[in-house]
């Protein structure tokens, strides 16, 4: 009979089968050993890369700080702003306000920013939604393009 057969228990072969295959001992090398579900799903400590490149100096821009046309308070942020037709540099809330107070509203009715330098007096209908009743042009391009270049040539960093 062949040695390999599976009835055979005693064969030398199958005696030490599984000799150097089960358990590491602890003075074994750990390089080649598989790692479990829980080391390979747990992020890893690794040590922390530092870079060699040299750093930048952090830029700090100096905004220009205007005053409002129309309320007199300095403007903090100057994103905030829109010129109004004499160029003039204004808060955004103020100009609301005030296009709320010129404008004859009524109580559907109220005033919103529509994009590229106009306002609009909208109304709320029955089912939710909006309709423009009148299109205001508040901020004419080319003064937001002449404003856009002032603020950059008035920062400073």
């Amino acid at each position: 009979m062949d040695s390999n057969f599976r009835g055979q228990r005693n064969s030398s072969k199958n005696r030490n089968k599984h000799q150097g295959h089960g358990k590491t001992n602890s003075n074994q090398n750990d390089s080649h050993r598989t790692l479990s579900a829980k080391e390979l799903l747990l992020p890893q400590k690794r040590p922390p890369h530092h870079s060699n490149l040299p750093l930048d100096v952090v830029k700090h821009i100096n905004e220009p700080l205007e005053t409002c046309h129309l309320c007199g308070q300095v403007i903090q942020n100057i994103a905030e702003a829109i010129t109004d037709a004499e160029g003039k540099y204004c808060h955004f809330d103020c100009v609301i306000e005030q296009l709320k107070h010129t404008e004859s509203l009524t109580e559907k009715q109220s005033v919103s920013y529509v994009g590229s330098g106009c306002f609009a007096v909208v109304e709320r209908q029955e089912n939710g939604s909006y309709t423009i009743v009148k299109r205001i042009v508040y901020e004419k391009p080319e003064v937001f393009s002449a404003m856009k270049k002032y603020v950059e040539a008035v920062k400073v960093i």
